[in-house]
């Protein structure tokens, strides 16, 4: 099972609906109860953040050397999108946009 397919499965739960039938649980079922309603949409979001986590950047979060710093203002004056700059140096669209807002190569705008 993939982890898309266990979030829908506990997203589904946690809203009152049996996921394989799509049919609405009885009112006394365990997954009418509060405390396991919250158990269920707590575990939904570790799922995603864990999901995230994995489709992030390699490089996010990382310390930027000097070198990098020369990479992304090369590629920026080259016309680079910051899209393929985030793409070749492995990190998010915001931190090389945030990066170059830093070196003052565009507006924070």
């Amino acid at each position: 099972m993939d982890t898309q397919k266990a979030a829908t499965i506990i997203t589904a739960l946690a809203n009152g609906i049996d996921p394989i039938t799509g049919e609405i649980l009885p009112k006394n079922s365990p997954y009418n109860n509060p405390e396991v309603i919250r158990a269920l949409f707590f575990a939904s979001g570790v799922i995603s953040n864990k999901s995230t986590v994995k489709n992030s950047p390699e490089r996010q979060g990382a310390k930027w050397t000097e070198d990098e710093e020369d990479i992304v203002v090369g590629l920026f004056k080259t016309e680079a999108s910051i899209g393929e700059i985030a793409k070749t140096q492995k990190r998010s669209y915001g931190a090389i946009r945030s990066k170059l807002e830093k070196l003052g190569l565009i507006d924070r705008n």
